[in-house]
């Protein structure tokens, strides 16, 4: 589909999903389809080990104000293709204020290295505002409209011998 051009005046999207188990293919997924279904391009706030050890921070500030990037992921998935900029309360100011829609996972690395043997399936590891940027705030700042963003499956996936307490016991 052709790239919409978001039209002037209208509010950025911000959208907020949960996590699944261990979190490496929600960012990419849910991007393509948003762009796939909707047109529309979304820039999602990744982890800062998800992209190259080798790229610097101010190649990091530039790719969240529209500069170059460089590099690329430091995983599976090369993030920066899905148009994702490290994660932090100003990148998230920067991306609404230019009216990008983006895409947030609150419960960050707690929330994607939760425990399925502990019972933690599906459950939302979300900070409370005080603890971190408080998103809806910045959100209600742009008058970004909020979209929920729910992912499920990853936890019957397979069945987990360690989890990452234990990986760390190890």
């Amino acid at each position: 589909p052709v790239l919409k051009e978001r039209a002037q005046g209208v509010p950025p999207v911000l959208f907020v999903g949960n996590h699944q188990l261990y979190g490496f293919s929600d960012l990419p997924l849910v991007v393509e389809e948003i762009l796939a279904q909707r047109g529309a391009l979304v820039r999602a706030l990744a982890h800062p080990v998800a992209f190259s050890s080798s790229r610097t921070t101010a190649g990091a500030n530039a790719t969240a104000t529209g500069g170059g990037g460089g590099g690329g992921g430091g995983g599976p998935v090369d993030f920066e293709t899905f148009g994702a900029v490290p994660v932090s309360g100003k990148a998230l100011f920067k991306l609404l204020s230019r009216g990008e829609h983006t895409l947030l996972y609150p419960g960050g690395v707690r929330e994607a290295f939760k425990s399925t043997k502990r019972g933690e399936s599906y459950q939302l590891f979300w900070p409370d505002a005080s603890e971190s940027a408080d998103f809806a705030r910045v959100a209600a700042r742009f008058n970004a409209t909020i979209v929920p963003v729910a992912a499920v499956g990853a936890e019957e996936g397979f069945e987990m011998l360690l989890d990452a307490d234990e990986l760390l016991a190890l």
